[in-house]
């Protein structure tokens, strides 16, 4: 089975987080998770084989009110869904989609160039058909790396665990 999360990562412990959580749910079953003692997860628990759900977006929004920010993530690992949406203050500044993704060549070997250039999305699209490429950063990382808190290792960690 492959993994699929949606969820939240927000600045501050789950104590700090749960009022927001708990008020804005409305009916989402949601799990809250320290991931160090400035980040939390919260993320669906429920079984999942329809779509992401667009209510999570309301809880991001309200956390990022209350907390200052907040990072929306979606994995799904049957169709290769990676996205992310950074909210501040309560407004969505950003979202990462694949679109947004940075790749590189792949070498002889089948390893990933990632001393040469970096393509788009786009650019690689239109490439020789012949060329190879990798994801060098992806949607996900894109947004931790705008959010400015939380790895990839740890985000990955807990996709694999809920």
């Amino acid at each position: 089975m492959s993994d699929v999360f949606e969820g939240i990562l927000c600045p501050g412990t789950p104590e700090q987080v749960s009022n927001t959580v708990d008020r804005t749910a409305g009916g989402l079953s949601l799990k809250l998770r320290p991931l160090d003692n400035r980040v939390t997860a919260v993320y669906r628990s429920d079984v999942r084989n329809t779509s992401f759900s667009e209510r999570i977006n309301e809880v991001a929004q309200n956390l990022s009110k209350e907390r200052g920010k907040a990072l929306l993530v979606r994995f799904d690992g049957r169709i290769s869904h990676r996205s992310s949406v950074l909210f501040v203050d309560g407004k969505e500044i950003r979202d990462f989609t694949e679109e947004d993704e940075i790749y590189v060549l792949l070498g002889d070997r089948g390893k990933p160039l990632t001393e040469g250039r970096k393509f788009t999305f786009a650019e690689m699209a239109a490439a020789d058909p012949d060329e190879e490429f990798a994801t060098f950063c992806d949607a996900i990382q894109l947004g931790l790396d705008a959010f400015g808190i939380g790895t990839w290792e740890e985000t990955m960690e807990l996709v694999g665990t809920t």
